[in-house]
């Protein structure tokens, strides 16, 4: 419907947060969990470098 807007607040929890960059939701995750098909675009979807910012 193009009289409705996105309002975040309503899909959300008060708690989330937004993340500026991948490697900074990476380094605040306790966990990390892709779904996607296996395919030619997704594999090695996650660089080595981003897996450099994940916790230990």
């Amino acid at each position: 419907d193009k009289g409705k807007s996105f309002r975040p607040s309503l899909c959300f929890p008060p708690a989330a947060r937004r993340m500026d960059t991948l490697n900074d939701l990476l380094a605040a995750s306790d966990l990390i969990s892709l779904h996607c098909a296996l395919s030619n675009e997704t594999v090695q979807i996650i660089s080595a470098d981003c897996l450099q910012h994940v916790k230990p």
